[in-house]
């Protein structure tokens, strides 16, 4: 019976979950056509409350990409499902932002997608109510979606191609330092 779930709970069972979950709810909270008010202010939360993983998981992959002497002054600005960003300055001085990966996403996210789309379609197959809304399609297409999410260098790609035309009317954006950046 929906009526005896509570957002709350819900949402701290989708937080629970991790990534996925989280990226879940935040679609769901887009959805006002199939949740009420309560429901998707409740999804909302999981836009703006995420705990930064520490630093120190964070560094090996800053290493891996730039080299063991990576070490700089980094400091947190904001954390997200999928990464984190930290302000640094490069040994020129360069003031940059650095965006990485949470540690383990990848393989957690794509592995979670492919245990709830086996669920979705048990449930489809048990119940025409569930079926109507394909599920197992929808989650296909989430997968899809999280997986293009995840590659930060198609959205840095995105970004320069967008700061191109932004140069064209006169608006300078920041430049992508390829050299440190990883896959």
């Amino acid at each position: 019976d929906p009526g005896e779930f509570r957002p709350a709970a819900v949402v701290a069972f989708l937080r629970d979950i991790g990534p996925v979950g989280i990226k879940l709810g935040q679609l769901l909270a887009t959805r006002s056509d199939l949740f009420s008010e309560h429901w998707i202010a409740a999804f909302a939360t999981l836009h703006d409350q995420v705990s930064p993983v520490p630093f120190e998981e964070i560094e090996p992959i800053l290493a891996s990409s730039w080299g063991e002497d990576c070490r700089a002054d980094f400091a947190h600005l904001a954390s997200a499902s999928i990464a984190q960003t930290y302000s640094a300055s490069l040994l020129d001085r360069t003031e940059v932002i650095v965006k990485v990966r949470r540690p383990g996403t990848a393989a957690r996210m794509e592995a979670d997608v492919r245990l709830l789309a086996r669920l979705a379609a048990v449930a489809e197959a048990r119940s025409p109510d569930i079926a109507r809304y394909r599920p197992v399609e929808f989650l296909r297409t989430f997968g899809r979606n999280l997986a293009w999410e995840m590659d930060l260098a198609a959205e840095s790609r995105a970004c320069e191609r967008v700061g191109a035309y932004l140069d064209t009317l006169g608006i300078k954006t920041p430049a992508i330092h390829w050299e440190f950046t990883g896959l």
